[in-house]
């Protein structure tokens, strides 16, 4: 009764099907699901270090004097949207590096011990 109760204003109409996802599409879904939120710039410079961990870097320019007072905040962005993006579609054991001075943030992927690293 409580259900009826709480969701009484909206009501599923009978003739509705569901559908449901399995194999590829439905990795590709959850990866999307859990990627949501993340900026483009992260998810573009994620995908690619993904490719080479431990052998490319991604820079961020902090290029104005705005960025870079708000480089803290820029630096957490990308770490956070990092991990997530090792996490979704790594293949596991990746730590997100990290190297700021005055101009610059730069980011990569180590390979954790025991994991292989790709040929160069």
């Amino acid at each position: 009764m409580a259900f009826k109760k709480q969701h009484a204003g909206f009501v599923i109409p009978k003739n509705y099907k569901v559908q449901f996802l399995d194999g590829k599409a439905f990795i590709e879904l959850k990866a999307a699901a859990r990627l949501a939120g993340i900026p483009e710039s992260v998810l573009e410079m994620g995908q690619r270090l993904l490719k080479r961990p431990d052998v490319e870097g991604g820079i961020f320019l902090l290029a104005t004097s705005e960025l870079q007072s708000k480089a803290n905040e820029i630096e957490a962005i990308f770490r956070l949207g990092l991990r997530k993006i090792a996490k979704a579609l790594g293949s596991g054991g990746l730590t997100v590096k990290r190297y700021r001075d005055e101009g610059r943030l730069v980011f990569w992927y180590a390979v954790g011990p025991g994991k292989k690293r790709i040929a160069e």
